[in-house]
């Protein structure tokens, strides 16, 4: 047995409406031997968001049709395409950030590009919330369709450290704490995603995802 991906669970909110992926929430299928799974979650932060999402996703989904040579460059890779895309509409200002999260052996590896939110649920117990943020407190970010180039972010974390990963538009700040949500995710996705949603039911736009991680049968992943 190793530790992977046991079960993923999320929805999107779109102009009050519930779904439970769309527009906001993608999975992935690839790599050489079309053993990587890779999950997305996209923020859109100025613009009609179905639409906006609706561009962000077109690009990722070309760019996941190519091989490159590593999982890192694919997600780099992804990340600058859905920024060229927006960028055809500057002129309105739409602008989205963009997380992306996958498993591989025994590496979590996360890109993304700002507004983003990334919270970990640690095997050990406690909520590990520092990923992204130790970036964004710094100077302000640029996002996918900016003025400025942005420069996606990449890091990976070691499965065996982690119980689950939450996705989620960084609105949810305003809707939990950090000590209520450490429990709630450790009730499982499901249930975790139950209780975010009837938190979110309010919210016009928003989106999670909760990515719970477990024993699994099977090798690691090839090469993307």
């Amino acid at each position: 047995m190793q530790m992977g991906v046991r079960s993923v669970v999320g929805f999107s909110l779109h102009a009050g409406e519930a779904e439970p992926w769309d527009p906001f929430l993608r999975r992935w299928e690839g790599g050489r031997a079309g053993e990587d799974v890779v999950y997305g979650l996209v923020e859109v932060s100025a613009g009609p968001p179905k639409q906006v999402a609706e561009i962000v996703w077109q690009a990722v989904d070309e760019t996941f049709q190519r091989t490159p040579p590593s999982i890192t460059r694919v997600l780099r890779d992804a990340l600058s395409a859905a920024h060229e895309s927006l960028l055809e509409f500057s002129g309105r200002g739409w602008q989205a950030g963009m997380t992306l999260v996958t498993v591989r052996g025994g590496e979590i590896y996360f890109a993304w590009v700002a507004p983003s939110s990334v919270s970990l649920s640690l095997q050990e117990g406690g909520l590990d919330r520092g990923l992204v943020a130790a970036i964004e407190h710094g100077e302000p970010l640029a996002t996918l369709g900016g003025p400025s180039r942005p420069e996606p972010y990449l890091a990976t974390e070691h499965v065996i450290d982690i119980r689950s990963i939450l996705l989620s538009w960084r609105s949810l700040d305003k809707l939990t704490t950090d000590d209520a949500l450490d429990p709630l995710l450790a009730t499982g996705g499901e249930n975790a995603s139950q209780s975010l949603y009837r938190l979110a039911v309010g919210e016009k736009n928003f989106a999670a995802l909760i990515v719970d991680i477990g024993e699994q049968d099977g090798g690691s992943a090839a090469p993307w």
